[in-house]
């Protein structure tokens, strides 16, 4: 029997810029939406949340495949 802590506890994932996931063995450019679709495919959770920088919010709609970002993951926004 369970205490229903453990049913709703599941992993968490940290990916930052320095450490983006190497997909079919490209060691050069990796686009959030790459690591992204990686965590979609290979990990069952319900939602994504992507943080960025408030630097890059007014750049977002120039990120490859924003659109699709936009779609997939929630957004925290982060501010110094």
């Amino acid at each position: 029997e369970s205490n229903g802590i453990a049913e709703i506890a599941k992993p968490v994932f940290v990916v930052d810029s320095e450490q983006d996931i190497k997909i079919d063995g490209n060691e050069d450019t990796t686009y959030t939406i790459d690591t992204v679709n990686y965590f979609e495919q290979n990990f069952n959770y319900d939602n994504l949340y992507l943080l960025i920088g408030e630097d890059q919010v007014i750049k977002f709609h120039r990120w490859k495949n924003a659109e699709d970002l936009s779609k997939k993951c929630k957004y925290n926004i982060a501010s110094y």
